[in-house]
């Protein structure tokens, strides 16, 4: 069992990495609404396998795994890698050869003649520092545009600054101690702090909330409860990348917080009906959702790719170390949606640390 949860959430977040590094900002958070749509949807999907094996022995659950085999077989055969990740890894001419794969599984020209971006592909390919972000309160609207023959998704930095930063960046991307010591380094170590607070309380909160109250309580049948309660989750993962595009990742996740304090509050402390306390455990459960499935956004986002992956594996990390909480909190704090509550107020402090990143390029290595 720890094997096959170790292997399913590294799949799952290698899985986002690749996707968000393949995609713009506007489309990151649609990629998370689709995975947490077919994460809630399998959730129902088990509660139907478990009543069809509800008479059997439960091993025969891992049969449905099969399906995963199959699936990551096929895509590691035909899923083209993140040019970052060779970029930033000091393999240009690899990352060239990535784009124009990707332009022919799209059925699209690639956005620069291949011959010439493998003959010098340091004119095509730039990486994107992160200086504009060492002030939260700036957007990066005065950082230089690239020239028109470099691809549209990287800003330039001067041959100074790519020289530096791609040389930092090779020391680093091929070696996982090397990721950990950078999100240790002054230039992550903020991002590294308040991502992890922030992942934590928005994990800690759902799993308290899905514990202490119970969706379709009136319905006897279990099998029938817990496929409810995963598809009313799935309104939320529709609703969550709109708000994150339109309000942008940090006055959304304040948003979240915000419900689930307010909520929180209410459910501990006024004397509500059995309906009403219900309904606001609901609203209270479906910001926490959203907050949680949009962290994971905003910590790809917020980490260079130099160590990107191993940044949303420790905002992953404080969000499963949440879920071990919740619980154990719920048992042995008096009101311990209230204590909850502050711990979204902690959370809001530590995302208003960090700049905006919506409608910003991701940045692959830190700035000095």
């Amino acid at each position: 069992r720890a094997i096959a949860g170790v292997g399913t959430s590294a799949a799952f977040n290698a899985a986002l990495v690749l996707m968000f590094e393949l995609s713009d900002s506007v489309h990151r958070p649609r990629c998370k609404a689709w995975v947490s749509v077919c994460w809630s949807s399998s959730h129902a999907f088990l509660a139907l396998s478990d009543y069809l094996v509800r008479n059997t022995l439960w091993r025969f659950l891992g049969l449905t795994q099969l399906i995963s085999f199959f699936a990551l077989f096929l895509l590691a055969r035909t899923l083209p890698e993140s040019p970052r990740f060779y970029l930033v890894g000091g393999r240009p001419k690899r990352a060239v050869l990535q784009i124009v794969d990707i332009a022919r599984i799209n059925r699209v020209a690639p956005p620069f003649d291949p011959g010439a971006a493998l003959a010098e592909p340091h004119r095509f390919l730039k990486l994107t520092g992160n200086t504009h972000r060492s002030d939260p309160n700036r957007s990066g609207e005065d950082t230089e545009l690239s020239e028109p023959q470099e691809l549209p998704v990287d800003r330039t930095l001067s041959a100074e600054d790519s020289g530096r930063h791609g040389a930092r960046a090779h020391s680093t991307a091929g070696s996982a101690l090397g990721a950990m010591r950078q999100l240790l380094s002054q230039e992550v170590l903020r991002a590294t702090i308040c991502i992890g607070i922030a992942h934590f309380v928005a994990t800690t909160s759902y799993y308290a909330i899905a514990f202490s109250t119970e969706i379709g309580g009136g319905v006897a049948n279990p099998y029938v409860r817990q496929a409810l309660s995963a598809a009313v989750e799935i309104p939320m993962h529709i609703t969550m990348p709109f708000l994150a595009n339109q309000l942008g990742r940090r006055a959304t996740l304040t948003l979240f917080f915000v419900v689930v304090s307010v909520t929180g509050f209410v459910i501990e402390f006024a004397k509500l009906s059995g309906a009403l306390t219900e309904s606001f455990a609901l609203i209270s459960r479906m910001a926490a959702l959203g907050s949680s499935g949009l962290m994971y956004v905003f910590a790809a986002e917020s980490f260079p790719t130099s160590c990107r992956n191993t940044g949303v594996n420790w905002g992953s990390l404080c969000g499963h170390a949440g879920a071990v909480v919740a619980p154990v909190l719920m048992d042995a704090v008096p009101r311990g949606l209230a204590f909850i509550a502050v711990a979204c107020a902690l959370a809001c402090v530590s995302l208003l640390m960090l700049p905006e990143t919506e409608g910003e390029e991701l940045c692959d290595a830190p700035s000095s």
